[in-house]
């Protein structure tokens, strides 16, 4: 068969390095989820699509692009202009996290599980999409820019240490945005 499309691996999956095969031109929503024992992902060139939580549950992932439709930077995954941020593993979200001015858009689950993030700067992030930092037991309080139009679904759940979420008045804040997390949402007013 003429295989072109990367729709599941197994979680008991172990490799230092895996190589999708030239031909492959998408990787499906949640391919890896929870592939624990994978180290290195090598995209090939052929690749030109990446279905939304591709990459959850994996904490010790490492990227390497051969496509023109992706790039590595710092260790994390983003579309060919970075102005999408796909999936930032916990070892590249250590501390406060800078992103490059490129970035507009974080992409669902793009931080889940990032443990030792202390905070992150959303300097032109417009878009926060689902269970972006879902289990980021470190991050204490966010200030999300006034230029954020969407905080999705779960964004912020399960941070158990997160006390708070400023956000601007016209933000739309999906619902259960902090479900299992014992922070309060504080509203900045307009002007």
């Amino acid at each position: 068969g003429d295989l072109r499309e990367t729709v599941g691996c197994l979680k008991s999956t172990k490799a230092d390095v895996l190589a999708l095969p030239e031909g492959v031109t998408k990787i499906a929503r949640n391919s890896f989820y929870q592939c624990e024992g994978i180290g290195k992902v090598v995209l090939p060139k052929t690749l030109t699509a990446i279905g939304y939580n591709p990459f959850n549950g994996c904490p010790n992932i490492e990227f390497e692009s051969r496509s023109e439709s992706f790039k590595v930077i710092d260790g994390r995954l983003y579309n060919a202009d970075a102005s999408k941020l796909i999936c930032c593993p916990k070892s590249r979200a250590v501390g406060e996290v800078r992103l490059p001015d490129s970035v507009i858009e974080l992409e669902r689950s793009a931080f889940s599980g990032c443990s030792d993030m202390t905070g992150i700067v959303l300097k032109n992030v417009g878009k926060i999409g689902k269970s972006c930092f879902s289990g980021c037991s470190s991050l204490k309080k966010v200030y999300v820019p006034d230029h954020v139009a969407y905080v999705g679904e779960w964004a912020f759940s399960h941070c158990k240490n997160l006390e708070e979420v400023s956000v601007g008045p016209d933000t739309f804040v999906d619902r259960n945005c902090f479900s299992g997390s014992p922070c309060k949402e504080t509203r900045r007013q307009g002007r």
